[in-house]
């Protein structure tokens, strides 16, 4: 695999977030494709590894890496089986790992997702994961009007999963959520902030974060960095690159976090412990 060639891909988030996700790339120094159709809940764009790779960790709002390996037209399945054959996977899949394959079809003569994710699995030949397990190793599908695009997974588990949140309190928010509320409000993690309702405490850890410029996903691994043609040598690059900017915390704690219920702001308190944010956040309990 060329570690420097470039790659379509998309980016995906949560419906709605693209503009913002849009914006945020461009901050990261990229160039988001805004040309042509949209596809809900994703952004299009071309990198290389170290570009997919930097998104994993500093995005905020990402949820998933999707790397394109694959175009093809199909309207029958011998001639995407024959397609899907011609693709060199071994860049990009480990050899006896279990695979995921996730398909979607639209206006397509190939319209059974449960067909083409079969056939797709008898001509890999890896095992499936567990019930219930999380394969590091997966495939999507997108085939519209009859074009299949083929992409594997850059991302593993939701990037909305950071590592921190082990203890949940009621009706949890996802973590790129906060992170969107926190965008739009304008706050920019200069000035005081407020979470009167903090539950688990996920927008003031977000918040927190966003002021020690920690980036997002710097406590966990993506599922890019297992790939056989992945140059072991970005990780270590980027991360010293991000972590140069990471800052600590004030005399006195920027954040104000609070909640009537006892065990969400203990709860919360332990979320933060395992952010490496404690010191910016003054916990209480107390109703509004």
């Amino acid at each position: 695999m060329n570690t420097i060639a470039l790659y379509s891909a998309l980016v995906q988030c949560e419906p709605g977030l693209e503009p913002l996700l849009g914006r945020e790339l461009q901050g990261l120094g990229l160039k988001p494709d805004f040309r042509g159709p949209r596809i809900p809940g994703s952004i299009k764009l071309r990198g290389s590894l170290e570009t997919f790779y930097r998104i994993n960790l500093c995005s905020s709002l990402a949820s998933r890496v999707l790397v394109q390996v694959g175009s093809f037209k199909a309207d029958h399945f011998d001639r995407f089986e024959k397609e899907l054959g011609r693709i060199d996977w071994s860049p990009w899949l480990i050899p006896g790992q279990p695979l995921r394959v996730d398909a979607v079809s639209r206006q397509s003569r190939l319209y059974h997702e449960g067909a083409l994710v079969q056939r797709t699995i008898d001509l890999l030949k890896l095992p499936q994961p567990e019930a219930g397990g999380e394969p590091i190793q997966k495939i999507y599908l997108r085939m519209v009007h009859n074009q299949c695009q083929v992409f594997v997974d850059a991302s593993g588990e939701p990037l909305s999963r950071r590592g921190y949140r082990l203890a949940v309190a009621k009706a949890p928010l996802k973590e790129t959520l906060a992170a969107a509320l926190l965008m739009v409000s304008g706050w920019e993690g200069a000035g005081p902030l407020l979470d009167p309702f903090c539950g688990s405490g996920t927008i003031a850890i977000e918040a927190a974060r966003m002021a020690a410029r920690i980036p997002p996903g710097w406590d966990r691994t993506f599922a890019c960095e297992h790939w056989p043609g992945f140059d072991a040598a970005i990780r270590p690059t980027v991360r010293e690159a991000c972590g140069l900017n990471i800052r600590t915390p004030a005399s006195s704690p920027l954040i104000l976090a609070s909640d009537r219920d006892t065990g969400a702001v203990e709860s919360a308190k332990e979320n933060a412990r395992r952010a490496g944010v404690p010191g910016w956040i003054d916990f209480t309990c107390r109703p509004v």
